[in-house]
């Protein structure tokens, strides 16, 4: 059995006289200890049913053998008093943290806030339910970063000191407890008339440094619509759905990180999930139409309660890609050459490999790229697959100045993580850079012992006819 709980001799009302009396009975005891699990549910409303049975299972006194009715043997008693102090100090991670379960795609998303005034009650149930929030990123990947951006109005036309027109309260971080710390300081503005600085808003969190392979999301709440055009910046509805378009972002040419890159052509761009809170009129036409452009979606509320669910429901809706962090190796004949990387027709970034002809690409979607040497009139492909950190090269087209052998061998495997690869070029596999070195030294090794063996001779030899010289 696994608890036991007061069940004899126990004072209370007894229908039968209509009065009260010492009676007996698992009744009784289960009373108990549905009344020290309703306590601990009291105490941390977030245990599930499961882990309220393992606190009252786990914090049972079995010294204390008294007042029991059953007395066949047990795991001890219900303590009351150990089994809340137990959940108030309890704080269970979900089971894909716990187990350190590595999974989905990279998430990099941006709330935008209207903080005037009216968004008091909307922003308070964002407050409230924050936790909730964060583990709809938990459930949706473990490589997810927020960065939170507000907006109200400029200082000189509401004529309030504190009201700017917009500002980044929180870069990309991953940090749960400063992204929910961040959301409860958030302070309310005035803003002045209806109309807000939306479009500096959004601007502000078009030019973060978004990763390269993430899906890019901003998540935008308010009930204003945009000032448009926007004093001073002079930005329109176009000007941020351009924006939007291009944001692209590449590959770092000095670390192994991703920096941006503007590219016209760009189909890197970011989604916009619009929340409209009680909205007017033009603030929901406009909100609905970036959404629709973005090729994110629009949700409307009417009560500030619904406004936590409005946000959980937008990044369930988000797809998370699955990416892979693997090593290319070029070898040898490519090292100081500047490798060019596609994605279809699309420039993804440009990168130089490192002394031994190799480069790590970290986080990329599972694809085969395209990749090209300008100044060399090289080219080639690159094939990541999910779950292989050895990523494929085919070289279609060498290097003038590169030499090569014709041979076919299989490419050496280090043995770090993520610095091995296979390659194979269009119609052979390449002999690696190290089984070319190791059979130089080998080829060497075997001429100074054949010298030796020759010199060690001709003395022998000089020594059988002159003996005693």
């Amino acid at each position: 059995m696994d608890i036991s709980a007061p069940g004899n001799d126990i004072y209370c009302i007894d229908i039968r006289i209509d009065g009260y009396a010492a009676l007996d009975g698992t009744s009784f005891a289960a009373s108990h200890v549905a009344g020290v699990a309703g306590m601990i549910f009291a105490c941390n409303p977030t245990l599930t049913g499961d882990q309220v049975k393992n606190i009252l299972a786990s914090t049972a006194n079995a010294d204390a053998q008294r007042h029991l009715y059953y007395t066949e043997g047990d795991s001890g008693i219900v303590d009351a008093g150990l089994a809340v102090r137990t959940a108030l100090l309890t704080n269970y991670l979900p089971p894909e943290k716990a187990i350190s379960m590595d999974y989905g795609g990279e998430l990099d998303l941006c709330f935008v806030i209207d903080t005037t005034g009216s968004m008091g009650d909307d922003i308070d149930d964002a407050k409230e339910n924050m936790q909730a929030i964060l583990s709809s990123f938990v459930a949706k990947t473990n490589h997810f970063r927020i960065a939170i951006v507000d907006y109200r109005d400029n200082p000189e036309k509401t004529e309030e000191p504190k009201d700017y027109t917009s500002k980044l309260q929180l870069d990309f971080s991953s940090d749960e407890a400063k992204i929910s710390q961040v959301i409860q300081d958030l302070e309310l503005g005035y803003g002045g008339d209806n109309a807000e600085a939306v479009y500096s808003g959004l601007m502000q969190a078009v030019r973060l440094e978004w990763r390269a392979f993430s899906e890019k999301v901003i998540v935008i709440l308010g009930d204003a619509p945009p000032l448009d055009p926007e004093p001073d910046t002079g930005y329109t509805q176009a000007t941020i759905f351009n924006a939007l378009k291009e944001a692209n972002i590449g590959l770092g040419a000095d670390d192994k990180d991703f920096s941006r890159i503007f590219s016209g052509d760009s189909t890197d761009a970011i989604t916009v999930f619009s929340i409209g809170t009680s909205a007017s009129s033009d603030a929901a036409a406009f909100l609905e139409a970036i959404a629709e452009e973005s090729s994110g979606s629009y949700r409307e509320t009417e009560e500030a309660a619904e406004v936590s669910d409005a946000i959980i429901a937008s990044v369930e809706e988000i797809e998370v890609h699955p990416t892979q962090t693997a090593t290319v190796d070029f070898g040898p004949e490519f090292v100081n050459y500047t490798i060019e990387l596609y994605k279809g027709s699309t420039f993804i970034c440009a990168f130089p490999l490192d002394v031994l002809g190799a480069r790590t690409l970290v986080n990329v979607e599972p694809d085969t790229y395209t990749w090209s040497i300008s100044d060399a009139s090289a080219s080639g492909t690159i094939q990541v697959t999910l779950g292989n950190d050895q990523a494929e090269l085919r070289v279609e087209k060498r290097p003038e100045s590169a030499v090569f052998a014709d041979t076919i061998a299989p490419a050496s495997t280090l043995e770090a993580a993520d610095t091995s690869a296979v390659f194979a070029s269009s119609s052979s596999a390449r002999v690696s850079g190290g089984f070319v070195a190791a059979l130089t030294l080998l080829l060497i090794a075997l001429g100074l012992l054949l010298a030796g063996i020759c010199i060690t001779g001709a003395r022998l030899h000089k020594l059988k006819q002159h003996p005693y010289r």
